[in-house]
């Protein structure tokens, strides 16, 4: 039997001398996966030995199986190629499932996702998204109108008028409220012009008082209340009344 330092030759050990392929210290660049590295591979470095020999490549990087990484693990250039990947876990991305031309417009915003441990996007949180006009002083509906189709906010109130004369004579204005339907109520409490009577009132709100009446307001006055006739009083005698 030879030593670890010997080789067997005619069958007689003799001192083996191995063949020269490097300088002693000398360094050069390695990647034994063959080609050049991509991806997150990387070359490594080798030491030629004292005996002129490259001794083992140290740090590369040499291809691994993909993983949901975002990253070209096994560096043939693509990323995460072969996996069910939607994202990296903690990124983050703006989300809206609304029609496009309404993001923006009105109430409509978007909303932000993130990306889950099982490489998957969670759900769109924040997001407002176009809904039925509430009448409610918003864009509800994101189409850049606010409140069409309501004739008013619900709780509002306003002044209103009967047979549109505004405030001549008898006539008076009234009120009316904005239902929960964004519909007006009737008007209540308006005085609308009625015929003239002898009342020295413009009840036909026309700007003028008891005009054509037949009769003269004079005879419908109330006559005044008679006086008492005062009696004579004599000296010395009691007045009884």
């Amino acid at each position: 039997m030879c030593d670890s330092s010997q080789r067997c030759w005619n069958r007689r050990c003799a001192e083996w001398v191995p063949q020269t392929t490097c300088t002693p210290g000398q360094t050069e660049a390695c990647y034994e996966a063959g080609g050049r590295p991509q991806g997150e591979c990387r070359e490594g470095e080798r030491i030629c030995g004292p005996r002129g020999t490259w001794g083992a490549c140290a740090h590369q990087r040499l291809p691994t199986a993909e993983t949901c990484d975002g990253l070209d693990t096994d560096c043939d250039g693509r990323v995460d190629e072969g996996q069910p990947c939607e994202c990296t876990p903690g990124s983050v991305r703006e989300c809206y499932a609304g029609p496009r031309p309404t993001l923006g417009v009105g109430v409509c915003r978007a909303g932000r996702q993130a990306c889950t441990l099982d490489h998957r996007w969670g759900a769109c949180l924040g997001a407002v998204l176009p809904s039925r006009e509430a009448c409610n002083g918003a864009d509800d509906d994101c189409n850049g109108q606010v409140d069409d189709g309501c004739e008013c906010l619900p709780g509002a109130i306003r002044t209103c008028y009967a047979s549109g004369v505004r405030d001549v004579g008898a006539c008076q204005a009234g009120h009316q409220a904005c239902g929960r339907d964004a519909r007006w109520s009737p008007c209540y409490g308006a005085l609308a012009p009625s015929q003239e009577v002898c009342d020295r009132v413009d009840n036909d709100c026309d700007g003028r008082v008891d005009e054509g009446i037949v009769m003269t307001c004079a005879s419908l006055v109330p006559p005044a209340r008679p006086q008492p006739t005062p009696v004579p009083v004599q000296p010395g005698r009691p007045v009884i009344r």
